[in-house]
C-alpha cells in the first residue's frame, strides 16, 4: 500500500519507517527541507533506538521524503497526519492539525480516488469528527475506511485490532497515557513516603507488590510473567517526553471543560511537578549552597533510548543548578545535541564519556535509566575518593556504593 505521513517527528517517523520495513511505501511530508534532506540520505533528524538501521534499510526504496505534500497524496492510498498537538495551558493547539487538515482536502478536491486521512496525532475526543472532517469537506467514517486501515495494519502479525469510533480511539490514546501516567505518580508518592520512614527502602517495598500475581502471573510451568507495565510502577525522579506531560494535563482540562473536574489527574500533574525536587532536597542535604558544588549530571534524556529532552527533569534540575552557580558537568548518550539547544550559553561542560565526567566531582546526579550508567560503581571503585550520588531512577544498588542517596530511600538507618 502507498502511505503519506505527514510530520517526520518522534511520531510520524518512527511510524513510516516501521511500515516501510513492514513491505508498504511510505512518503514523509515536512515542511522543513533540512529535515527531509536528512531522511533522504537515511539520516534520521531523531534518535530513536534501532531507527536509523531501519531507515537506512529502506530509504530510496520503500522510503522517501518531501517538502511536497500534494504529490504525496496524490500518490497514496492513505494519509497519516502526525504533526504536533501542543498543549497552551487549557486545551491542545490544533493549529498544526487544521492547517494540515486543510492542505490535504485541498488536494482531495482533486483527487478521484478514494483516500483515508488518519489522524495519528493524540488529539481530544471529537477532533476527527467535528474539526479535521468539516475541514476536508468530505467523508467518511464507514466500512470502507476500516477497511482500508485493517490492510495498513496487517501487515503486524499477531497485533489486535480494536475496529471503533473516532471519538473513541481518541480517548482510548489518551486513557492509556493517563494511566500510565499515574502509574508512575503514585509509586512516586509511595517511593516520597517511604524515604520518610525509618528502614524503609521503596524498592523493596515495590519488589513486594509485584509479588501479586494479579500483577506478576505465575504460569503453570512455575515461570513468572513480569509485564512491561510494572515498570512505570517504580518510583523515580518524574516523567517527561511529549506524551504524558501534555495529554493528562489535555485530558484534565478537557474534563473540566464538560463540566467534570479530573481530580486524579490533576494530583498526578502536581506530583510530577515536584518530583525532581527529591533529587534537589538530597543534594541540598549535603551542601547548604550550591556555589562552586561540582557536579555531574548523568542523564538528560527523558528516559533512556532516545534524544528526546521534552518535559526531562533534568531541565528544572540543570536550572537550579546553574542558578545556584554549582560547576556542572554533563553526559548522555544521546541527547546532548538537544541539551546544548536548551542550555544555548550555559556554563555546561559537556562530555564524552562517563567516565571523563565522573572524574573530580562531588556529587552525581543520575536522572535517566541508561542501562550504560550500570558501570558506574565499577568507575568509582577505581577512584582515590568517592563523590556523593544520588541515583534519580534507582537504577544501581545501594549497596555497591559508598555514598549513596536515592529516591524512595529512608536514610535513618534503623537501629538494631
Amino acid at each position: 500500500m502507498k502511505v503519506s505521513v505527514v510530520g517526520t517527528g518522534y511520531v510520524g517517523l518512527v511510524s513510516g519507517t516501521c511500515l516501510a520495513e513492514k513491505g508498504h511505501h511510505v512518503t514523509c511530508v515536512d515542511i522543513d527541507q533540512n529535515k527531509v534532506d536528512q531522511i533522504n540520505q537515511g539520516i534520521p533528524p531523531i534518535y530513536e533506538a534501532g531507527l536509523e538501521d531501519m531507515l537506512k534499510a529502506n530509504v530510496g526504496t520503500r522510503l522517501i521524503a518531501t517538502t511536497d505534500l500534494r504529490s504525496a497524496v496524490m500518490d497514496s492510498a492513505i494519509s497519516l497526519i502526525a504533526v504536533g498537538t501542543p498543549f497552551r495551558g487549557d486545551e491542545i493547539d490544533l493549529t498544526f492539525i487544521k492547517t494540515v487538515a486543510y492542505q490535504i482536502g485541498e488536494v482531495l478536491r482533486d483527487k478521484a480516488d478514494y483516500h483515508v486521512v488518519v489522524v495519528k496525532s493524540t488529539v481530544v475526543p471529537g477532533t476527527t469528527d467535528e474539526v479535521v472532517l468539516s475541514i476536508l469537506v468530505l467523508g467518511g467514517i464507514d466500512e470502507q475506511s476500516l477497511s482500508v486501515l485493517r490492510e495498513l495494519y496487517g501487515v503486524f502479525e499477531g497485533v489486535d485490532q480494536l475496529e471503533t469510533n473516532c471519538k473513541t480511539a481518541e480517548m482510548i490514546k489518551y486513557t492509556a497515557n493517563s494511566l500510565l501516567a499515574t502509574m508512575i505518580s503514585f509509586a512516586n508518592e509511595v517511593g516520597n513516603l517511604s524515604a520518610a520512614i525509618e528502614g524503609v527502602d521503596v524498592v523493596e517495598v515495590m519488589r513486594g507488590v509485584h509479588l501479586d500475581k494479579r500483577l506478576t502471573p505465575i504460569l503453570p510451568s512455575g515461570e513468572r510473567v513480569v509485564p512491561n507495565f510494572t515498570t512505570y510502577i517504580q518510583a523515580g525522579c518524574g516523567f517527561g517526553g511529549s506524551c504524558f506531560p501534555k495529554d493528562v494535563k489535555a485530558l484534565n482540562a478537557y474534563g473540566a471543560q464538560k463540566g467534570l473536574p479530573m481530580q486524579l489527574l490533576n494530583a498526578v500533574i502536581n506530583v510530577n511537578a515536584l518530583q525532581y525536587k527529591q533529587v534537589m532536597d538530597r543534594l541540598y542535604k549535603h551542601f547548604a549552597n550550591l556555589d562552586a558544588v561540582r557536579v555531574a549530571v548523568l542523564g538528560l534524556a527523558f528516559k533512556p533510548g532516545t534524544d528526546d529532552m521534552r518535559e526531562s527533569p533534568a531541565i528544572p534540575i540543570l536550572h537550579e543548578l546553574l542558578t545556584g552557580s554549582a560547576k556542572v558537568k554533563a553526559f548522555d548518550p544521546v541527547a546532548m545535541h538537544e541539551a546544548q539547544k536548551l542550555f544555548r550559553d550555559q556554563p555546561i561542560q559537556y562530555c564524552d564519556t562517563l567516565a571523563e565526567t565522573i572524574q573530580d566531582v562531588d556529587v552525581i546526579l543520575l536522572l535517566t535509566r541508561w542501562e550504560d550508567f550500570k558501570v558506574l560503581p565499577e568507575l568509582l571503585n577505581n577512584m582515590k575518593q568517592s563523590p556523593l550520588v544520588i541515583d534519580g531512577r534507582r537504577l544501581l544498588s545501594k549497596t555497591d556504593i559508598e555514598n549513596y542517596e536515592g529516591i524512595g530511600l529512608s536514610t535513618v538507618l534503623p537501629s538494631i
